[in-house]
């Protein structure tokens, strides 16, 4: 795997654990 590729598989899942963490992070304070 080149480097290239990796970044933008490590990107991608740090963009997906935003989408999902940042909703249930926003419940929580406010819950």
């Amino acid at each position: 795997m080149s480097a290239d590729k990796r970044f933008t598989y490590g990107f991608m899942l740090l963009m997906f654990f935003t989408l999902v963490f940042l909703p249930a992070l926003k419940i929580l304070i406010k819950g």
